[in-house]
């Protein structure tokens, strides 16, 4: 799944578009063109396709989410 920062606490992630590799209750981590970068989930607001996605939303576990 591909992704974008469209807003972030940290200025310098905005912008970041990438690969999802890896994610745990907190954090994602997505593959740039220049290396893995980590964001933090309540940090930021995301793009999915043409879905937005306030990062606070993905926070906890990914299986917790699916019983939701």
């Amino acid at each position: 799944m591909t992704l974008e920062v469209v807003s972030a606490r940290n200025a310098t992630l905005v912008g970041l578009r990438g690969k999802v590799t890896d994610e745990t209750k907190s954090t994602i981590k997505i593959q740039t063109q220049n290396g893995t970068k980590t964001i933090v989930k309540d940090q930021t607001t995301v793009k999915v396709g043409d879905k937005t996605i306030d990062g606070k939303d993905l926070q906890g576990r990914i299986e917790a989410r699916i019983k939701q």
